[in-house]
């Protein structure tokens, strides 16, 4: 008599032929479905055909071509190799994505993403401002990140993301300020190191005054693309060798004082450099002094992994992903192609605001040569000390009456320019090499003006700077980045920076004369002035 079959005894195994089959039954796409490879392609296009400004971006359209221009011109960002580079990091990314174990993300987080991401790319091209594209894209890379694998893939594709920033240029107001900042120091620490090498030298201001010559700390030797590029190596070299955050984040925060010090020693290695006026001496110490940083950097980042824990072994903590089970990554990235599809459409057919071509007024043709007995020449306007400070218009004179003299400077906004801007601290200067002994103020044209003795060698001024429809730092750094001047909330009027300068001997007494001559002379130039701030009329 047969024995009953035991219920609890595991089932026959499946011929050879049958398991590879039903194995095989898990892994294939149904019929009519788009295999995987094909979608990520897709959307892929879709991107590129979305983003492609990008790829032609050049903040800097006259720079030459030189080696040192392309390592420190402050203004240029090189975003192509920005984008390369951020697409090296996603691409070191990969083998982690795969071994994650993906969870699909919550769709209303993604949309929010995605939406924002959207919205930056039609604001970009409506502004005509394609940097603006660069945090389009961060928050379409997050948004297709999170959809595909929730917050952990989102996660994995954080740094990349945020490296794309380093492609977006500092707001051209908040840049004059950081430069003149950087010359300023750039010049004080270069003029200890002479002493300390027992070298007699002067800092004046920007300048260094030696004994048979003067050496002047220009903006490309300011060191803050140094600083930029350091920093940018440093977040490459802490993803590189593998670092914890804290070590990263630690050897990011040192790039920029590393940088600095680096740039210290250049300026001073010109000074000392007989031959420092040729061109190719400027490029060789440069290029070689930023190899010293690198260098400098990699046994900085030795010294912290020796210090601080071990790294992470690669791929640590990532948990195992099963290939099985992955089904809605298809629907996923077929969905992900509809908004990649919108952008795409949205870069292509959008147009840019009709702004219009404003009239750029100019001060002279307000501002007569004659006023109540002054009598005027024009000045030669010092451009190499004014660096990336930029104006649509502009009007130098000096204006004399017997023995007095007032220095008048009006210098009108450029709205076009939105990577070149007026707004800057070097407009309260004449010039290049002057230092601040003391500060005030006085009420002209209306508003308050900030006051300055200026010194330089025996030579004394009183200066007086004000600014018309400025929003000031903060306000005019905020619409350069947005681009607000080619968007409806654009101004009308035509912002002056205007600057009254006058030579007194430096006593008290005298600095009272030397104010009463200013605000004497700002009343005979307030209507003109005003003229020129009205409303532009459109061509």
């Amino acid at each position: 008599m047969n024995a009953p079959p035991d219920s609890n005894a595991p089932p026959d195994p499946l011929p050879p032929e049958a398991a590879v089959r039903d194995a095989r039954a898990g892994r294939t796409r149904r019929r009519g479905e788009l295999p995987v490879w094909l979608l990520a392609v897709t959307n892929g296009l879709l991107a590129a055909v979305a983003y492609r400004a990008l790829f032609t971006l050049h903040l800097a359209p006259g720079r030459s071509e030189r080696i040192e221009d392309w390592f420190f011109e402050p203004a240029d960002t090189s975003p192509l190799v920005v984008l390369g580079l951020s697409g090296w990091l996603l691409f070191r990314r990969l083998a982690r994505l795969r071994r994650l174990e993906l969870r699909p993300g919550n769709l209303a987080v993604s949309g929010l993403l995605l939406l924002a991401a959207l919205a930056s790319l039609a604001w970009a091209v409506r502004a005509q401002a394609p940097d603006l594209l660069v945090p389009s894209l961060a928050l379409q890379l997050l948004g297709a990140a999170h959809l595909l694998g929730g917050w952990r893939a989102a996660r994995a594709v954080a740094l990349p993301a945020a490296f794309l920033f380093f492609a977006v240029p500092v707001p051209a107001p908040l840049l004059n300020h950081l430069l003149w900042i950087l010359q300023l120091w750039t010049a004080e620490t270069t003029g200890a190191l002479l002493h300390w090498m027992g070298i007699p030298a002067l800092v004046s201001g920007d300048q260094l005054v030696l004994s048979d010559r003067v050496f002047g700390v220009i903006e490309t030797c300011s060191g803050l693309r140094s600083i930029v590029t350091l920093s940018m190596l440093a977040v490459l070299m802490a993803d590189a060798f593998r670092r914890s955050a804290r070590h990263g984040l630690l050897l990011v925060a040192c790039a920029p004082p590393l940088a600095f010090a680096i740039n210290a020693l250049r300026a001073l290695a010109l000074v000392l450099n007989p031959h420092a006026d040729l061109a190719g001496v400027h490029e060789i110490q440069g290029v070689v002094m930023l190899l010293g940083g690198v260098a400098l950097l990699y046994g900085l980042d030795g010294a912290l992994a020796r210090l601080g824990p071990r790294s992470a072994a690669a791929g640590a903590g990532d948990p195992g992903g099963s290939p099985s089970g992955r089904g809605w990554i298809r629907r996923r990235l077929a969905g992900l192609a509809l908004p990649m599809a919108v952008c795409a459409a949205c870069s292509a057919c959008l147009s840019p605001w009709p702004i219009g071509v404003y009239e750029v007024r100019q001060p002279g043709q307000y501002i007569p040569e004659t006023l109540d007995g002054w009598s005027a020449e024009n000045l030669q306007t010092d451009w190499i000390f004014l660096g990336q400070t930029a104006f649509g218009a502009k009007l130098d004179r000096r204006y004399v009456r017997g023995a007095e003299q007032v220095d008048l400077f009006v210098g009108s906004w450029h709205h076009g320019r939105r990577y070149r801007s007026a707004c800057s601290p070097k407009v309260a200067f004449p010039g290049s090499g002057w230092i601040v002994e003391a500060s005030g103020t006085l009420n002209l044209l209306g508003r308050r003006a900030d006051t300055r003795v200026l010194r330089k060698g025996t030579r004394r001024m009183l200066v007086a700077y004000t600014s018309v429809m400025d929003a000031g730092l903060a306000g005019e750094t905020l619409r350069a980045l947005l681009a607000l001047e080619a968007s409806p909330w654009r101004r009308h009027e035509t912002p002056l920076a205007v600057r009254l300068a006058t030579p007194f001997s430096g006593a008290e007494s005298d600095r009272a004369e030397a104010e009463r001559r200013l605000v004497e002379f700002a009343a005979q130039i307030a209507a003109p002035v005003q003229k020129t701030v009205a409303p532009r009329g459109l061509n």
